[in-house]
């Protein structure tokens, strides 16, 4: 029932917005005839944490304490948004923002959704019915652009108002909230260009093109009166004159260079602006394997699929999951992995499926079958199927209350599946104070490992790096024991992968804090994988022998040998020299700034090469004891980018 004595809440303009610009949004509450005492608040939601962060006026030192014109506000913090109360009374308020879930309205069914959250608490004397509470969000009065729209189209967000007139911690949804909008994509300013990674000398292949806004969102068309130039390896033009011309996404055929390089585009506007771009490096070899490019960790509109709301939270469908990897993200390969996907209460595990038959193309575009496992207190990890066999739901008491044993004992035996932990640096916690007897950790418990099922690890994602405790691309708690080192240092043999995790369900969109949610602010992870051809088993068996490295979404060519023995290998016996040669080859999409050799979690060997294309080859003269040891390499660009290769393991034995 709407409570009409809370008042009203308007928001001006109530319009549909353009992903990746800025807005200036005025939200205006009438307080109502129960009025609103001091300690009384207004929140105010918006959509997601996708928008730009509300940055209220922060007190000037200890003015805090003070209210109305004996308070003061300072001056060199960034603020974009402002209040003013409307009142004849000396009422104030002190206005605040935070990331949040607070079970209100619409969001008191979905416990996954964070957003942006502002507070206006009653300050002084009370608000009396028919004052007025005036927020505006994208204030440019202190230098700001205004408030950032969230980075990708969608239909169906929404802006709501809560109230507790009381201030007992009582919130009601004010009438006039929630107001609905939709955002659309933005102004173009990219152009995504692919090339094959490795290419043979003569052999003919395609240039894939998506035009996009700054968010990647799919367009459906290029603006009227578009021009576009392009250029090979070499400087030499190549005819685009019909690219574009029916869609925003496109490719030119019939291709071929003998020398490695980089192509390179123009995209001229009609309004005269200029798109520069280029593609990935390639590599032309005369043999050896093929090199894909996937995300094994995308999710649909099903993940965490909530059968109350009909909906889980990213934005996509299977099949429009699917259409973006291929012709948006240029991806080889893509597994969807959603949050409960294959369990009973998920009403897209026959859907998602059945996208992953419908979408194959041999030779071209690989989507794989998986889902994420979540377990209470055992971490998550999402399981690769070799197949695509479509299988009704797994019930919902398979697993008993084991956790992830109960996981592995139902896998057990199986060489058609693989387990893939995921973020295992992340831990939450539960508990009256942060650091009581009574904390509950919720965390990746290694002691639930099978070494046929947990071939891979994901080490990185939009969450961060998992690697170690305290690397510069994590930023969030870590409790001791989780990482991948400490994993790798309890003898497990994992490879490395990368992918998105992404909560929008883009895969293969890596782009720094553009996702809905602030703790996936790191752009989303790649997975590279060596394979003879692009099929769905041959990329299966490639990732089951750990032939793959993981990047932080660059197309970065990695070659790893130890006593040529590639990445995921073992030398032992025999070939074990007790010398270790190690041998690494780096085209990057920038200059490598730093190579870093890894044995058995330190570092023994590192260069800094500043150059896009460097080789090392290093002797490990140390002594091995009888004990095996692993290798892996880990290297940045100059832009930040990184890649960490799959181990090998070396052992006298």
């Amino acid at each position: 029932m709407v409570r009409t004595s809370l008042g009203r809440f308007w928001m001006s303009p109530a319009k549909d917005f353009r992903a990746c610009t800025y807005e200036k949004i005025t939200f205006r509450y009438v307080v109502g005839s129960e009025g609103m005492r001091v300690g009384g608040k207004l929140k105010i939601a918006l959509p997601n944490m996708g928008w730009g962060e509300p940055l209220p006026p922060y007190p000037d030192h200890g003015s805090e304490y003070f209210r109305n014109e004996e308070r003061a506000f300072c001056n060199w913090k960034r603020c974009n948004t402002t209040y003013q109360v409307v009142s004849d009374s000396k009422a104030d308020v002190f206005l605040s923002s935070r990331e949040s879930y607070l079970p209100l309205g619409r969001y008191e069914n979905f416990r996954w959704w964070f957003c942006w959250w502002m507070t206006a608490s009653v300050l002084v004397e009370p608000l009396r019915e028919g004052d007025e509470i005036v927020i505006t969000y994208g204030d440019t009065l202190f230098g700001e652009e205004g408030a950032f729209v969230q980075p990708w189209a969608e239909e169906g967000i929404w802006f709501s108002a809560f109230a507790d007139p009381q201030g007992r911690g009582d919130f009601h949804e004010v009438p006039g909230s929630p107001i609905e909008s939709s955002v659309v994509p933005g102004p173009v300013e990219k152009c995504i260009l692919t090339a094959p990674s490795i290419v043979r000398p003569g052999e003919e292949f395609s240039l894939r093109a998506a035009v996009t806004d700054w968010g990647e969102d799919k367009l459906r068309s290029v603006p009227s009166g578009t021009g576009t130039k392009l250029w090979g390896c070499t400087d030499e033009p190549i005819d685009s004159d019909c690219l574009f011309e029916e869609s925003a996404v496109d490719r030119i055929d019939g291709l071929r260079t003998s020398e490695g390089g980089k192509y390179k585009a123009e995209i001229e506007l009609p309004d005269g602006s200029t798109i520069a771009t280029e593609s990935n490096p390639v590599a032309c070899r005369s043999g050896g394997l093929n090199l894909y490019w996937g995300d094994l960790h995308a999710q649909s509109f099903y993940h965490q699929y909530d059968p109350r709301l009909g909906r889980g939270d990213p934005i996509l469908l299977p099949d429009e999951l699917l259409s973006y990897a291929r012709e948006v993200s240029h991806l080889d390969f893509v597994a969807i992995t959603d949050g409960g996907g294959a369990l009973p209460d998920n009403a897209g595990w026959q859907e998602t499926q059945q996208a992953v038959v419908d979408n194959y193309l041999p030779g071209e575009f690989v989507p794989l079958k998986g889902w994420e496992i979540q377990t209470d207190g055992d971490g998550h990890c999402n399981a690769i199927y070799r197949d695509a066999t479509i299988e009704p739901h797994i019930p919902a008491d398979t697993f008993g209350e084991g956790g992830m044993k109960g996981v592995l004992d139902y896998y057990e035996g199986r060489e058609d599946v693989i387990l893939i932990p995921h973020h295992t640096l992340a831990s939450l916690f539960s508990s009256s104070i942060p650091g009581s007897d009574d904390m509950n950790w919720e965390q990746f418990n290694w002691d639930r490992f099978d070494p046929h099922l947990n071939r891979l690890v994901e080490i990185y994602s939009c969450w961060g790096s998992s690697e170690y405790p305290g690397n510069d691309l994590w930023d969030k708690s870590s409790p001791p024991g989780q990482s991948v080192v400490e994993a790798l240092s309890r003898g497990y043999r994992l490879g490395f992968v990368g992918g998105s995790d992404s909560h929008i369900g883009f895969p293969g969109r890596s782009l720094p804090e553009a996702e809905k949610y602030r703790c996936q602010n790191f752009k989303a992870g790649y997975t590279a994988v060596y394979a003879p051809r692009l099929t769905r088993e041959a990329i299966f068996e490639s990732l089951r022998v750990r032939r793959c490295y993981a990047t932080t979404g660059a197309r970065m060519i990695v070659d790893f040998s130890v006593d040529g023995e590639p990445m995921g290998g073992t030398v032992s016996g025999d070939a074990f020299s007790g010398r270790p040669t190690i041998q690494v080859r780096v085209v990057g999409t920038d200059r490598i700034c730093r190579v870093e050799v890894v044995r058995d979690g330190r570092v023994v060997h590192s260069a800094e090469p500043y150059q896009e294309c460097f080789d090392i080859e290093w002797v490990d003269t140390s002594i091995h004891g009888p004990d095996a040891s692993y290798y892996y390499v880990r290297m940045r660009q100059v832009d930040g980018n990184a890649a960490w290769t799959s181990p090998v393991w070396v052992s006298a034995t």
